[in-house]
Formats: C-alpha cells, sequence, structure tokens
C-alpha cells in the first residue's frame, strides 16, 4: 500500500483550487492537473507499507494530539515541474507535520525524511508560458482559508487508470480547553 498522513480539504474548498486551476490553465499552463477530489496538503510520505503493518500507523496517528489549525492557501510557485498552490507559514502547521512525523518515527514507521515544506500540487510535469508572472498570477487566484481539524492517511491508489487517493484513517483534533474547564 502506498500511504501518506495528510490535511485533507472539504468539496467546497476544493472547488475553489478547482477555479484556480481552470484560470491557470486559461492562462496557457499546461500539465498533468490534479483531479479535484486529490487536493491535500501532505504532512508525512510513508511510501509503500507492507498491509500487516496498517494497525502500527493507525495506532501511531490515534496518538497524536494537536488543536485544529488555520491553513491559508493562496498563491503559486513551481518545485522543478510541479506548480504548486502556496500554504502560507504557520508554525501551528509545521507543528502538526512534526509532531506526526515524531509519532509515526517513535513508533518504528518509515517515511520521507526531506523537511516538512506546505504547499498544495496543482499540477505535474508542467510547461508555463515565458510570459507567465507568478506573482501576477497569483492575485488573481482565490485564496482559501480554514480552520483544519483532523490529519488524514490516505492510500494513494489508481482506480480505473485514474490516481486516487482514498481516506483510510481520520485522527480529529482535540478540542481546545475553554476557560471554565480549567
Amino acid at each position: 500500500m502506498r500511504l501518506f498522513v495528510a490535511i485533507d480539504f472539504s468539496p467546497k474548498e476544493k472547488l475553489v483550487f478547482s477555479e484556480n486551476a481552470a484560470l491557470l490553465k486559461r492562462n496557457g499552463i499546461t500539465g498533468n492537473f490534479s483531479r479535484n477530489d486529490n487536493y491535500h496538503i501532505t504532512l508525512a510520505f510513508l511510501g509503500e507499507v507492507d498491509r500487516s503493518r496498517l494497525g502500527a500507523v493507525k495506532n501511531a496517528l490515534n496518538s497524536v494530539e494537536f488543536l485544529p489549525v488555520n491553513v491559508s492557501v493562496s498563491g503559486i510557485t513551481c518545485f522543478k515541474d510541479i506548480l504548486v498552490q502556496k500554504v502560507d507559514r504557520n508554525p501551528e502547521l509545521d507543528k502538526l507535520a512534526m509532531a506526526v512525523r515524531n509519532t509515526l518515527e517513535s513508533n518504528g514507521i518509515n517515511y520521507d525524511k526531506k523537511p516538512f515544506k506546505a504547499h498544495m500540487t496543482v499540477a505535474r510535469e508542467v510547461h508555463i508560458p515565458g510570459n507567465i508572472i507568478f506573482d501576477d498570477l497569483s492575485k488573481e487566484l482565490k485564496t482559501c482559508k480554514a480552520m483544519k481539524d483532523e490529519v488524514v492517511l490516505f492510500e494513494s491508489t489508481r482506480i480505473e487508470g485514474r490516481l486516487t487517493y482514498r481516506k483510510i484513517y481520520a485522527k480529529k483534533a482535540i478540542a481546545p480547553v475553554s476557560c471554565e474547564q480549567r
């Protein structure tokens, strides 16, 4: 099983990203654009995991405690030939990614150790016309701001030849403690 842990988006939020992708295409950007259902922010990429380890991965994620985190997606940039929407720097999101990664590691679950850099993939193998200026085009894109209260374990698979991310498990944030509860 090919697995990753991520922040998922609601259908309404994914519609915003889909509209942004349509705008990019209208501006002449070509490539292998992400399907609407596949928009997410990866916190930890596990890669191939034997099915027998799935319970251990779920147990590890279940032990991660975190508060809901604000996520703001806006603007575009490229990593090599991958076009991404930028995720605004957020110490709480960084802390969540680190908590997930530390928990996986302490439970003997391997993951890709590349440093966490929050982003949302829009397209791969992109070709960007020479007249495109990312800062100008970014101003035309819709921003998506949302409070996210769960991390999701996804399986990356192909269904009828289409890359599909299937939710396997979700861990909810702990509720913030109010003054009255202390």
